[in-house]
C-alpha cells in the first residue's frame, strides 16, 4: 500500500513540477496549437481559396470600373467588399494555424485577368457575366467538398459561414445573366 501512495504521490509531484493537464484541462487554443501538423487538403484548400478570393477581388474591381451596365459595376463591387472580408478572415486564420498563404494570384486568373481587361462595352459585361457565373458554381461546388473534408474544425466553419455568401452570389449573377435577355 506504502508503495502505491508513494507512486501516486511523485506522479502529483512530476506533475505539478512540469504542469502537466490531462487533455480535456487544456483551452482550445493550446489543443490547436498543439494539434497534429495540418492535413494535406486542408492545406490545399486554404491555398485555392486564398488565390481565388484575390482573383473575385481583382476581377470585380475591374468590373466596376469597366462595366456598362450597372447591376454590372455593383456587383464588381459587391465582389471586392464580400471577397476582400472573407480573405482577410481566411489568411488570419491560416497564419495562426501555420498555413502558407500566398500573396498573388494563380497564373489562370492572371489570364483571366488580362483577357478581360482587354475588352470594353457589351463584350466586357458578357464575359465578366460569364465568368462570374463559371466561377462561383465552381466555388460553392468546392466549398460544399470542403464542409465535408476539411479536418480543421476552424476551417471548417469558416466554410459554413462563407458558403451562403457564395451562394448569394451566385443567384445574384444568375439574375444579372438573366435580366441581359
Amino acid at each position: 500500500m506504502k508503495s502505491v501512495l508513494h507512486l501516486l504521490a511523485s506522479g502529483l509531484l512530476a506533475a505539478a513540477l512540469f504542469d502537466v493537464q490531462p487533455v480535456h484541462a487544456r483551452t482550445s487554443a493550446e489543443q490547436s496549437t498543439s494539434a497534429a501538423k495540418p492535413s494535406s487538403f486542408d492545406q490545399k484548400f486554404v491555398s485555392k481559396a486564398v488565390k481565388g478570393g484575390l482573383a473575385e477581388v481583382e476581377l470585380g474591381e475591374l468590373a466596376s470600373k469597366k462595366g456598362t451596365r450597372e447591376d454590372v459595376r455593383k456587383f464588381g463591387q459587391r465582389m471586392v467588399a464580400d471577397h476582400g472580408k472573407a480573405n482577410a478572415e481566411l489568411k488570419s486564420l491560416a497564419k495562426k494555424k501555420g498555413f502558407p498563404v500566398p500573396g498573388n494570384l494563380a497564373s489562370e486568373s492572371s489570364k483571366k485577368l488580362e483577357k478581360l481587361s482587354k475588352l470594353e462595352g457589351d463584350e466586357f459585361d458578357k464575359a465578366y457575366i460569364k465568368e462570374m457565373l463559371e466561377d462561383h458554381e465552381h466555388d460553392v461546388k468546392e466549398f460544399h467538398e470542403a464542409a465535408a473534408e476539411l479536418g480543421d474544425p476552424d476551417l471548417k466553419a469558416f466554410v459554413k459561414e462563407t458558403l451562403p455568401v457564395l451562394k448569394s452570389h451566385l443567384q445574384s449573377i444568375k439574375e444579372i445573366e438573366n435580366s441581359r435577355h
